[in-house]
């Protein structure tokens, strides 16, 4: 046994080295081409902040670079990744969106790998995420969801094991989008804080405070001016039209007048259940509905921020007991698909897809009560 170790060892070392060779000549084709179009979201809101920056120009006056566009990621994705401001747009879209594909990569492992098939359970869950519209939104727009989506998964699954220096990382770039944070955070933190306390709590929340001052210091360090350009262009932002219930009540005569107050009551609606569910659930499901119900909730979401339904879609995926039960979840995430796809393809306006959070958490839902009765049954 030990004289065939080594040579084992040698050819997978060997078959390694082929292997990232192979993906290092794939990579330098891949850079520079223009077979991808460059995502809007990513030119607007990362890139042009980024290139400004580092010519020591604001992050946010990107009516420099581009016409009639406003930038409003938070400060804290330009400063973790100012350096792609170095880099023509071309080659960093194409970096841009190879990250976005591993993300994909990670999110079926962190997601599958317990399961009794790991390789035929990640597969599918790939196939899962790719197919998903809101999943190729993300890749034509240049969108950060799918990243922050991991940072989430990174939380959940590393729960007991991530110290608090690492959770206020994760927990700080997640509020990029501050929107999608609404029911995941308070949930995680009532759940953090029953498991380890009120000290480890205020030790994650110092340091997520910490990180957040550390991502914004590129900002200071090369344009010290740029908080009056942030609020502007947070204030010049269109009202969009989104696919939410409370755009839908601003849309609405009978509703118009309280929308605010009516929103807010909603919002917290979702919060309370989210944390409800950390009373009644496991911890990973908890969290992962908490991250599922945010597109139900949040006022302000577009329809590429539906891809916080896929994890707990994925989730229940492994948690299949009957074939009943796969017919339902497949059926039903079928069907979505195909209703969303007909929709976008005959009326391009985002709004209208309002219906697919309820839908889909709709049919998980059920597919978990048929679960429990066919558990019940047996």
């Amino acid at each position: 046994m030990t004289g065939i170790l080594p040579q084992i060892t040698r050819k997978m070392v060997f078959s390694i080295l082929i292997l990232a060779a192979a993906l290092l000549v794939l990579l330098v084709e891949f850079i520079p081409t223009h077979m991808l179009p460059v995502g809007g979201d990513f030119r607007n809101n990362l890139w042009g902040p980024a290139n400004l920056l580092v010519h020591h120009m604001s992050p946010y006056g990107i009516k420099f670079l581009f016409a009639s566009v406003n930038a409003v990621w938070m400060p804290v994705i330009i400063g973790l990744f100012f350096p792609i401001g170095y880099i023509p747009l071309q080659p960093a879209s194409n970096l841009f969106s190879l990250l976005n594909l591993s993300v994909l990569f990670g999110m079926a492992f962190l997601l599958t790998r317990t399961a009794v098939k790991p390789l035929m359970r990640w597969l599918a869950a790939i196939f899962i995420l790719v197919i998903f519209p809101a999943t190729v939104s993300q890749f034509v727009m240049g969108q950060v969801s799918l990243l922050i989506c991991l940072g989430y998964l990174l939380l959940i699954v590393y729960f007991d094991r991530l110290k608090p220096v690492l959770i206020g990382a994760l927990l700080a770039f997640s509020l990029t989008k501050p929107q999608l944070a609404f029911l995941f955070l308070p949930a995680y933190l009532v759940l953090y804080y029953r498991e380890f306390g009120f000290r480890k709590l205020m030790w994650v929340i110092g340091a997520t405070i910490a990180w957040i001052l550390v991502f914004c210091l590129p900002l200071f360090l090369f344009y010290p001016g740029w908080i009056p350009d942030f609020l502007a262009n947070l204030m010049e932002n269109s009202r969009w039209q989104y696919p939410t219930l409370y755009a839908l009540m601003l849309n609405s005569t009978a509703f118009r007048a309280n929308a605010v107050p009516l929103g807010g009551l909603y919002l917290l609606l979702g919060i309370c259940l989210a944390v409800f569910l950390t009373m009644r659930r496991n911890r990973t499901e908890a969290l992962l509905w908490s991250l599922a119900m945010t597109p139900l909730f949040s006022p302000i979401v577009w329809s590429w921020d539906f891809v916080l339904l896929l994890p707990l879609f994925v989730y229940l995926m492994g948690e299949l007991k009957t074939k009943r039960n796969a017919w339902l979840l497949y059926g039903g995430y079928a069907v979505c698909i195909l209703l969303f796809v007909w929709l976008r393809s005959g009326v391009n306006s985002d709004h209208l897809s309002f219906w697919v959070p309820p839908l889909m958490i709709t049919v998980m839902a059920a597919s978990i009560a048929l679960r429990r009765k066919s558990a019940v049954t047996v």
